[in-house]
């Protein structure tokens, strides 16, 4: 119930979805672990006052001045990540199940009256639910692999190893 296991469960996506890309590569697909802005939408038309919130998001912004003093003090800016298989185009977003409880934290007092959402997602753009949407940034999918470097190196070395690291982390990995 702390801000702190808030913050926890918020970018557990990372690993959910690094794990996901490793373990998709592993079976011979190419996967990836994008990162970037997504939204999902809470509730329902019925309960839509035009007023309040109607959409839970994370959006990255890689300008603003929150996300600097994020990455100054060293924490994961406000992303989203999940993986993605690029030659079919589909999306893997295996937190999706934690959503109602992510939107409670965030914003006390709305309840999911949306479709609730599946457990995870696995599908293509044509097939997300109403209301959802996924934007990968290539900046964010640098900050994604920086953190995850950084926390959890043998899956970083893993990935890279099978070839699904961005250039960007491949390049700053010889740099360093």
């Amino acid at each position: 119930d702390s801000l702190a296991d808030m913050v926890r469960a918020q970018h557990g996506c990372l690993f959910y979805a690094a794990f996901t890309a490793l373990a998709i590569a592993k079976r011979g697909t190419r996967a990836l672990l994008q990162a970037g802005s997504a939204s999902w939408l809470f509730k329902s038309p019925a309960k839509d006052d035009g007023v309040g919130p109607t959409h839970y998001s994370y959006v990255f912004e890689p300008g603003s001045m929150q996300t600097a003093l994020q990455l100054a003090r060293g924490e994961l800016p406000e992303i989203h990540c999940w993986a993605a298989i690029p030659e079919t185009q589909e999306i893997i977003d295996p937190t999706t199940r934690h959503l109602p409880e992510l939107l409670k934290l965030a914003l006390p007092g709305e309840e999911w009256s949306a479709e609730a959402p599946p457990a995870y997602f696995w599908g293509t753009a044509a097939n997300l639910p109403d209301g959802w949407h996924y934007e990968p940034d290539a900046r964010a999918i640098a900050i994604a692999f920086r953190f995850l470097r950084s926390g959890r190196p043998e899956i970083f070395a893993e990935m890279q190893a099978l070839g699904i690291t961005p250039p960007l982390a491949r390049a700053e990995r010889s740099a360093a």
